[in-house]
């Protein structure tokens, strides 16, 4: 028996995500689990730790009257008081509610209207913003973690302190005969709701994403079997992405204790450089945007060497990419010997970067653009695509670093089920697809739906309806292939993507964001963000002939019906603070189009 069929048949019956923390927190003990820096300070807990702290706040909240089933808000940076707060929320049976910690007054008001939560867990520095949104007025109580002495919160007797509980509750541990108390979870089920994740809402207001206990724990599971051979329990993650979104909290919180590894918070994202070469992770989930500025920085010292360092640079890339695309099995022996060297030599420098014991670095969140993967792994860094949604909890498919198609999203977990509708849609089946949409009826009919054609083969069950438009190789990867309705329909009639320019315009070091339009249009228009470091110091002359021979370049692997012919600079970069950005960092077409809808206009003289 191998060991990825040994891991599927051990894993554990776990009845709710609860119950897989406390059990594994009785199993690894003092083992150490979660990590960070305070103060320059590194600091770690244990599992037993960990579980009596959320223990603890479980307890307090139950005093507080959150019973199963009532919504409570979690809104913090990355850090053990998240994890904590998420497991002491759902082991009474309540829901976790998480919020992005860069929204606004407006966007926290909506939603604390929108979910009517009986607690809020907030962090100290976000208080002005909730107050704002009215926070102590709309909700019973609101929970603070942090520095009380950074909060102007008056005396109200909604409002409690993490410290405080701290201190009733005193410091020491579970121990054997706590363990009972801590560990009682009996009332929590599979089929119960864990928590109410929030979609970016990239073109309208935000959906409350129903998941289940069974739809996490599905999807832990599937990760797990599929990645048997890779992962154990002993791995370190090093988690930066928001813990809010459903990728981070799945693969970088859930995953990690089913597995029994260690989790590693980082302070913020200007240290993730130092922290990957400090901590050593062995698992890091990323985003393209992140890779592509580590790409650009490599590339610009790249440009500064010269003389043999230049040539073996070159020769480390170009060899590199062979053997990925091509393979190497017709080279020469001297090659292969000197491409061995060059590994050791140049190669390994640039996977250092991101750790010694990297196994596996897995981008999600958004397309990765095939030049990223083939220029990462080229440099024998181990990154791989996955594909998923909110709505599937969120994983779908996963690339292995062993059997890596580029270009694909991988191989479906063995416990889900996807099907390619006569349109082309992707279709998913499976305990990891969500209940549905919160008080959005019409929603979750659009997107949970009976697909019981005859010609399409499948049963007459419910499958989720991702939207993106693919297609599953002989081989059973998946590929991701557009929008069914992200498109752009020329008045010629030509049927663009816009998501795939705005990749391929968005690897090119001049530029930093990019929107592509042209619906019903004779040609396509994009509104451009030059990459701040780059234009700084140049005349908007020089910016503008930098963001031709960028379009010049890349109009030449597009067809003539994809080249932008002309562009608008933007007034300012886009971000989430400005509405033109999602919280994960995903380009809001739509508000871009309104921003600019004046100067759009003129560049197809109105």
């Amino acid at each position: 028996m191998t060991r990825q069929e040994r891991q599927r048949q051990e894993w554990p019956g776990w009845r709710s995500l609860p119950d897989m923390f406390f059990s594994q927190a009785q199993r690894y003990g003092d083992r150490p689990f979660l990590s960070w820096t305070e103060e320059g300070v590194l600091k770690q807990w244990g599992w037993r730790q960990v579980a009596w702290r959320a223990h603890q706040l479980g307890d307090y909240l139950s005093r507080l009257g959150v019973k199963k089933g009532e919504r409570v808000i979690l809104c913090m940076p990355n850090s053990p008081h998240w994890l904590i707060s998420d497991m002491a929320i759902m082991s009474r049976g309540a829901i976790t509610v998480p919020l992005y910690t860069t929204y606004g007054a407006d966007d926290y008001r909506y939603l604390l209207e929108h979910t009517a939560p009986h607690t809020v867990i907030i962090d100290v520095s976000l208080w002005d913003v909730f107050v704002q949104a009215s926070v102590v007025e709309t909700t019973r109580h609101v929970l603070l973690c942090g520095n009380r002495k950074d909060c102007s919160a008056h005396n109200a007797p909604s409002l409690h302190f993490y410290d405080d509980i701290v201190a009733a509750y005193g410091t020491h541990e579970t121990t054997k005969d706590t363990w009972r108390d801590a560990w009682d979870v009996e009332g929590v089920t599979e089929d119960d709701t864990a928590s109410m994740i929030y979609t970016s809402g990239s073109t309208q207001r935000p959906k409350g994403v129903v998941l289940s206990h069974k739809a996490f724990l599905s999807n832990c599971r599937g990760c797990y079997m599929l990645l048997a051979d890779i992962l154990g329990e002993r791995e370190l993650y090093l988690s930066f992405l928001p813990l809010s979104h459903a990728y981070e909290r799945t693969a970088g919180q859930f995953l990690l204790m089913a597995l029994g590894g260690r989790i590693h918070y980082v302070e913020s994202l200007e240290h993730l450089v130092t922290s990957m070469a400090q901590y050593q992770p062995t698992v890091m989930a990323v985003v393209p945007r992140l890779l592509h500025v580590i790409r650009s920085r490599i590339l610009a010292q790249a440009r500064a060497l010269s003389g043999m360092k230049a040539l073996l640079w070159r020769y480390s890339l170009t060899w590199g990419t062979e053997r990925l695309l091509q393979g190497a099995g017709g080279w020469h022996w001297w090659k292969r010997f000197l491409d061995r060297l060059l590994s050791l030599l140049i190669r390994r420098r640039i996977r250092h970067l991101f750790g010694k014991r990297l196994k596996l670095l897995v981008s999600g969140g958004a397309a990765l653009p095939e030049e990223l993967a083939i220029f990462f792994n080229a440099l024998d860094v181990p990154l791989v695509q996955g594909y998923g949604q909110t709505e599937s909890a969120p994983v779908i498919s996963c690339n292995l670093p062993a059997s890596h198609k580029i270009g694909s999203v991988g191989l479906v977990l063995p416990n889900a089920h996807v099907h390619i509708s006569a349109q082309g849609e992707i279709l998913v089946r499976g305990d990891l697809v969500m209940d549905g949409y919160w008080r959005d009826k019409e929603a979750t009919r659009s997107a949970l739906q009976t697909s019981s054609s005859p010609s399409e083969g499948v049963s007459d069950e419910v499958w989720l309806h991702t939207g993106d438009k693919g297609h599953l190789d002989k081989d059973g990867y998946l590929w991701i292939t557009g929008r069914i309705k992200d498109i752009i329909v020329t008045s010629g009639g030509d049927t663009l993507s816009p998501q795939r320019i705005e990749g391929l315009l968005s690897l090119e070091t001049p530029i930093m964001h990019c929107a592509v339009f042209g619906n019903d249009r004779p040609w396509l228009c994009a509104v451009i963000v030059p990459e701040p470091s780059w234009a700084q110091g140049k005349s908007t002359h020089a910016i503008r002939q930098g963001i031709n021979d960028v379009l010049s370049k890349v109009h030449k692997a597009l067809p003539t019906c994809e080249h932008v012919r002309r562009y608008v600079i933007a007034h300012e970069p886009f971000s989430v603070d400005n509405g033109l950005l999602t919280p994960t960092m995903k380009v809001r077409r739509q508000k871009v189009e309104e921003h600019y809808q004046g100067m759009l206009k003129d560049l197809y003289g109105r």
